[in-house]
């Protein structure tokens, strides 16, 4: 099977007989078998998501993990699109922590967005009550970096400077955490 074969949609339905051959397989401990089979059910788009989320809440195992490992795929998809489309958006309509967000939701997509903005407000506040409005962009900026780096511990992933995670916002979060 061609890789990506999921990114073109089957036009007709699967039918029971490989529905059924679809619960066995998903607990083959066999990552080709897998491999195949992840590509034919994402090849049917959202029309196998109610079948898959229904066979995962009586299912255990390996085939639980399986079917999770599907949806995450298909999760991380759908927030691509996503995230992709929101950059399309005019410059007035475009917040920077919003697609920071939908960025984020593209390798973690289950991402406890509110918790993390709630954190983020609260750094905001902190930073806030240190300056006045008329005080020089420059105290600003020293009150920021103070708050971030000297309080709350922030700092750079001296160890491993190209790790991917460092690009999403959640995982900077957790880090410093």
């Amino acid at each position: 099977m061609p890789k990506d074969d999921h990114l073109t949609a089957h036009s007709e339905p699967p039918d029971a007989s490989e529905i059924k051959a679809w619960e066995t397989l998903l607990d083959d401990e066999d990552e080709q078998v897998f491999g195949a089979l992840k590509e034919r059910i994402l090849g049917f788009g959202d029309s196998v998501r109610p079948w898959l989320d229904d066979f995962r809440i009586n299912a255990s195992g390996l085939a639980k993990k399986n079917c999770d490992r599907i949806r995450l795929i298909q999760l991380q998809s759908e927030s691509e699109a996503s995230f992709l489309a929101y950059c399309l958006l005019p410059e007035d309509d475009f917040d920077l922590e919003t697609a920071i967000w939908k960025f984020t939701a593209t390798r973690y997509p289950e991402v406890r967005e509110e918790t993390y903005r709630k954190q983020l407000d609260q750094y905001a506040e902190i930073v806030r009550s240190r300056f006045n409005q008329t005080d020089s962009g420059h105290f600003k900026l020293r009150q920021l970096n103070t708050v971030l780096f000297e309080e709350l511990g922030f700092k750079g992933n001296t160890d491993d400077y190209y790790d991917p995670s460092n690009s999403y916002l959640n995982e900077v979060i957790n880090k410093m955490a």
